[in-house]
């Protein structure tokens, strides 16, 4: 058992990697999303859906035990800020100022909000 695990510390598996968390004595990379940042959870507990740590634009999901990835959309702006909804809905915000909604299933994103200049 390592040090942080017996004070309670979290340790980061890798540098840029997303760890599945059963306990804190217990945790693992997720398998698929390797180089993924922001996750979140879906609401049925399945998905991890995160934003691709290299170009930031692209928005992916990996089930919860690992797997491969699914593209879900990419946009021309680094993605910032990600929520999944309880109506299965992905909404996201950029860089650019809009935030869009996306079906956890494959497809273009749609706005929802577009910032005044």
């Amino acid at each position: 058992m390592s040090t942080a695990a017996t004070t309670g510390e979290l340790e980061r598996p890798q540098e840029d990697s997303l760890a599945l968390v059963v306990s804190v004595e217990n945790s693992a990379p997720l398998r698929g999303g390797e180089g993924g940042v922001g996750p979140v959870v879906s609401p049925d507990g399945a998905w991890v859906g995160f934003v691709d740590a290299q170009t930031q634009r692209q928005l992916l999901k990996v089930l919860i035990f690992g797997g491969s990835p699914v593209a879900l959309t990419e946009v021309t702006a680094s993605i910032l800020g990600v929520t999944w909804g309880a109506d299965d809905q992905i909404i996201f915000s950029t860089v650019s100022g809009g935030v869009f909604r996306v079906s956890s299933g494959r497809c273009l994103p749609s706005p929802r909000h577009q910032a005044r200049p």
